[in-house]
C-alpha cells in the first residue's frame, strides 16, 4: 500500500490515536491512509487535533487493494475490508454499516471514488430523514420553539387535509386537526404560536377563516374581510398581515389587512391585484413582489411604509410562483414563470435603489422553495417547465454552488431552517404527493 506524503502523514499524526467517530469505529489513521491516495487528502484536507476534524473533498482510493464487485467496490486497509456500494452506507468489517465517516465536530469526507473515478460513496448532505403521517403538498410549514410544524395540504389522493404535526427531533407528533381542511393557505408564527390563514377547504371552497394553535387546541380568530387563496403573510411588529390572493369568486385581489389582536384592520389596497406573489419584511416594512393580476404576470414591487404603498422599480421581468428571501437586509427573488408562462432561471436583488442581477440558477424553477442559511440563499426543487426537479443549490455571493440532489423531485413542497439546517417537507414528485422529509447539511 503506498505511503501518504508528508502533508497527509501530518494530518494523520494530528488525529491519531484519537478514536474515530462513533459511526465509523476504526482508527482515523487507517481511514485517512485509505483516503490519502495520490496525495488527495494533502491537497484538499485540513486537520485539527483539538476539534478532530478532517475534510477531504475529492478522496480517490488510488493504488489501494480495492476490488470491483457487482454492487460497487471493496477496499482493504490493514487487512480490514470496507464495502462501498454507491449508497450512503459503508459496510464495516464486522458486518455493520456506517453512514457518516466523520470525526467529532467535523464535516468529514465529502465523497469517495474508486480507482476509475466512479463515485463509491457520497456524504448525505441531503438525505432522507423521516416520513410525515401522510403525503402533503401545497401545505405550509413554520418553526416553533426550534421544531418544524406542518399544516394541511393535499395528500396523494388529492384530498385536502386538516391535519397538523411537528417533528420533535426523532418522530412526528400529531396535533389536533384544524377547524377545517386547508391547502394553498399561509402560516405565520406570532408570539411563539403558529397561525393559519385562509386557503381552500375539502370542498375546494376558498375560506376567510383564521386560527392559531395555543399548545393544546386550535383557537379561531375573526374571519378576514374576504376569502383568500394563493395570498401571502408576513409578521410586522408582532402582528400578522395578509396580502392579496384569490377571493371566493376566484378573482385576484389587491386588498391587505392585519390582525391587531382583536380584529382585522384594513390597509390601503396595493397598486394592483396579486396572487402567486411573494412577500418579505425588510427594515420592518412588508414588501410584495410580482404575481398574477387576473390578466397577466407582473414585474411590479412595492412596500407599505405604515400609511401608504410605495412603488419600487420593476423587476427585470414578470414573476409568479417564484420565491423571495432577505439576505443582508436586501430582498432577493428567484425564478418563477414570466408573463409568457415561461419558467425562468433568473435571480436578482433590490439594493435600495435598483434591481441587481445575479447569475442564473442551474435551471429554471417555479413552485420551488428558498431558505437562508449562514447568510446565503438556498433553493430547492421546483418544476423546470417540463419536469419536477430534485436539485438544490446555493448562492455563495458570486456563483451558484450545487448540492447533491434530494432523494426525489419536489415541487409545491415547503422548507424551513431548523438549527441552521434547511429541511424540506413533502411536495409533489411528478406523479404523486410525498410524505418524505429530509434536511441539508452545510456545504463542505
Amino acid at each position: 500500500m503506498p505511503e501518504p506524503d508528508a502533508d497527509a502523514e501530518a494530518i494523520i499524526d494530528a488525529l491519531d490515536p484519537t478514536p474515530a467517530a462513533e459511526a465509523l469505529p476504526v482508527s482515523r489513521r487507517a481511514v485517512l491512509a485509505a483516503l490519502a491516495g495520490a496525495g488527495s487528502v494533502a491537497a484538499t484536507g485540513t486537520a485539527s487535533a483539538q476539534a478532530g476534524t478532517v475534510t477531504a473533498g475529492e478522496a480517490f482510493l488510488a493504488g489501494y487493494d480495492s476490488t470491483s464487485t457487482a454492487s460497487g467496490y471493496e477496499l482493504t486497509v490493514d487487512g480490514d475490508t470496507y464495502v462501498f456500494d454507491g449508497s450512503e452506507e459503508i459496510g464495516l468489517p464486522d458486518g455493520s454499516v456506517a453512514t457518516t465517516p466523520v470525526a467529532p465536530g467535523g464535516a468529514g469526507v465529502g465523497e469517495i471514488r474508486g480507482p476509475d473515478g466512479s463515485l463509491l460513496w457520497e456524504v448525505g448532505l441531503l438525505f432522507e430523514q423521516t416520513t410525515m403521517s401522510h403525503p402533503r403538498y401545497s401545505h405550509t410549514t413554520a418553526v416553533v420553539d426550534g421544531q418544524p410544524f406542518v399544516f394541511g395540504g393535499e395528500d396523494a389522493n388529492f384530498d385536502v387535509r386538516a391535519t397538523a404535526e411537528y417533528y420533535d427531533g426523532s418522530a412526528w407528533q400529531s396535533l389536533p386537526d384544524m377547524s377545517h381542511a386547508r391547502y394553498r393557505h399561509t402560516t405565520a408564527v406570532v408570539d411563539g404560536q403558529p397561525f393559519v390563514f385562509g386557503g381552500r377547504d375539502a370542498n375546494f371552497d376558498r375560506r376567510a377563516t383564521a386560527e392559531y394553535y395555543d399548545g393544546s387546541g386550535w383557537v379561531s380568530l375573526p374571519d378576514m374581510s374576504h376569502a383568500r387563496q394563493n395570498h401571502t403573510t408576513a409578521v410586522v411588529d408582532g402582528q400578522p398581515y395578509v396580502f392579496g390572493g384569490y377571493d371566493g369568486n376566484f378573482d385576484p385581489r389587491a386588498t391587505a389587512e392585519y390582525y391587531d389582536g382583536s380584529g382585522w384592520v384594513s390597509l390601503p389596497d396595493m397598486s394592483h391585484a396579486r396572487q402567486n406573489h411573494t412577500t418579505a419584511v425588510v427594515d420592518g416594512q412588508p414588501y410584495v413582489f410580482g404575481g398574477y393580476d387576473g390578466s397577466t404576470g407582473r414585474a411590479t414591487a412595492e412596500y407599505y411604509d405604515g400609511s401608504a404603498w410605495q412603488s419600487l422599480p420593476d423587476m427585470s421581468h414578470a414573476r409568479q410562483s417564484h420565491t423571495t428571501a432577505v439576505v443582508d437586509g436586501q430582498p432577493f427573488v428567484f425564478g418563477g414563470y414570466d408573463a409568457n408562462g415561461e419558467p425562468r432561471a433568473t435571480a436578482e436583488y433590490y439594493d435600495g435603489s435598483a434591481w441587481q442581477s445575479l447569475p442564473d440558477m442551474s435551471h429554471p424553477r417555479y413552485n420551488h422553495t428558498t431558505a437562508v442559511v449562514d447568510g446565503q440563499p438556498y433553493v430547492f426543487g421546483g418544476d423546470d417547465g417540463s419536469t419536477g426537479r430534485a436539485t438544490a443549490e446555493y448562492y455563495d455571493g458570486s456563483a451558484w454552488q450545487s448540492l447533491p440532489d434530494m432523494s426525489h423531485p419536489r415541487y409545491n413542497h415547503t422548507t424551513a431552517v431548523v438549527d441552521g439546517q434547511p429541511y424540506v417537507f413533502g411536495g409533489e414528485d411528478g406523479s404523486t404527493g410525498r410524505a418524505t422529509a429530509e434536511y441539508a447539511g452545510p456545504p463542505l
